[in-house]
């Protein structure tokens, strides 16, 4: 870490998934603010940690991306809570890849929530459309 140039971070869904798992939808909802701003402190400390490591280190943390697919129950709803989910993410110095086009694609999900070799693909293009926006460039030989 103390040698890195560029950490990417891409959690969180974890934290999401398990209370969906503990207590259904119903507790997910009850229990989401809570649960997001306990993210939130986590990121800042995990940010600070980094940080503290290697104070020129770029950062970039993936936005959280919907799997679900369009047909599915709660669709709508996901979209919103991944939405506000995603609010809690960056500092200051944070890039953040914004990777809701993979939700998009069908075809490129391992399972319901993992993306296989074709979505690691498009995560992969994000990041570096996130980082040339910034005019940041990674040469070919690299990526």
């Amino acid at each position: 870490l103390a040698q890195a140039d560029v950490v990417l971070l891409n959690i969180g869904g974890n934290d999401l998934l398990r209370q969906y798992r503990e207590g259904g939808v119903s507790e997910l909802i009850r229990q989401f603010v809570p649960l997001k701003r306990k993210y939130r402190h986590n990121l800042l400390d995990i940010y600070g940690a980094i940080q503290q490591n290697n104070k020129h280190v770029l950062i970039v943390q993936n936005s959280l991306y919907n799997s679900m697919k369009k047909e599915a129950q709660y669709f709508g709803f996901t979209n919103l809570l991944f939405h506000i989910w995603n609010s809690a993410i960056g500092s200051n110095g944070i890039l953040v890849t914004n990777t809701r086009k993979m939700g998009k694609v069908p075809s490129i999900w391992l399972d319901s929530i993992h993306p296989n070799e074709e979505g690691y693909a498009i995560m992969h293009q994000l990041l570096l459309e996130t980082l040339q926006t910034t005019g940041i460039t990674i040469a070919k030989e690299r990526q």
